[in-house]
């Protein structure tokens, strides 16, 4: 479960990778390999836990935080630093442990009561936590309705000003208020500042907490993009209707409204290269061998 959430995490300033192994099962005879940690300076890996955790960093890329085993944790990448507890609870979710751009606190996400008054249409409820990383008392912002959908650790996100919390396709301020509508599509935040990316029906917009169009990008729908790293650009997978209508991989440029393609085919996931020239790919096309591969082009 959770493949995706289990990959390698790039620290803030680009010296260390996390590099999350198998969890434990031991009912199942299964054992851990462990969460690791690549020193890029250092060209040397060394192991943080005997586990593996969906682990996320500290803006000074100094710790992790990460829930295991009921209780949420920091963890120093020191070495001989060991795990410091900051919340326990047997329903806190192993997946969401948000640390905040400011480096002050973390949000995560506890189940909470279930309402069975309906026995054939239970409804299931977790709150959304903010923890103090200086050991003051947790706060809880809101209480969210859970459905059953395939979760993902993305679905809390911090804006990129530390401002608002994007929780189950809803942003919430820090005192727990909602304050954005019912978006007509899903929605992510921006590199920078709190403006969204909507994708849906409509095609990809940019638009604000209130769900105000800053920029309509494309009337074709897309679910796979990256910013490039200026964020005057993003590349993203344009997708004729129905599904075997032609795909194409295309940039748009967030300054002049200019769209161009830059190579055809789908592609996932897309990463920029370092100076913002190039686009990495992750392909899988039968005139390539029928086989997963990584292709470069130019942006």
């Amino acid at each position: 479960m959770f493949f995706a959430d289990f990959r390698p995490q790039l620290s803030p300033d680009g010296r260390y990778v996390v590099v999350p192994g198998l969890h434990s099962y031991p009912e199942y005879g299964v054992e851990g390999t462990g969460t690791w940690l690549l020193d890029l300076v250092a060209g040397e890996a060394r192991q943080l836990l005997p586990d593996g955790v969906i682990a996320t960093w500290s803006p000074a890329s100094d710790a992790i935080t990460y829930v295991d085993g009921g209780a949420l944790y920091t963890l120093s990448v020191a070495p001989g630093a060991t795990p410091q507890p900051l919340l326990t609870d047997e329903n806190l979710w192993p997946l969401f442990a948000k640390w905040s751009p400011a480096g002050d606190s973390i949000v995560t996400l506890i189940s909470a009561e279930t309402d069975e008054s309906d026995p054939f249409n239970p409804r299931f409820f977790a709150g959304l936590w903010l923890v103090p990383v200086d050991g003051s008392p947790p706060r809880l912002l809101t209480t969210l309705e859970m459905f059953a959908v395939e979760y993902v650790s993305d679905q809390i996100a911090w804006s990129p000003d530390g401002r608002y919390v994007l929780a189950m396709n809803a942003v919430y301020d820090l005192e727990g208020t909602l304050v954005s509508p019912e978006y007509d599509g899903a929605v992510e935040w921006l590199p920078e500042g709190q403006r969204l990316m909507l994708w849906g029906g409509n095609g990809l917009d940019v638009i604000t907490v209130a769900g105000e169009v800053v920029t309509h990008i494309d009337d074709l729908y897309s679910d796979t993009w990256a910013f490039s790293h200026d964020g005057r650009r993003l590349a993203y997978v344009r997708r004729e209707q129905p599904e075997e209508g032609p795909v194409a991989v295309a940039v748009f440029d967030l300054e002049s409204g200019d769209r161009w393609d830059a190579r055809a085919g789908s592609a996932w996931p897309i990463r920029w290269s370092a100076d913002d020239t190039r686009l990495i790919l992750g392909v899988y096309e039968r005139q390539m061998g029928g086989r997963p591969q990584i292709v470069s082009v130019r942006a």
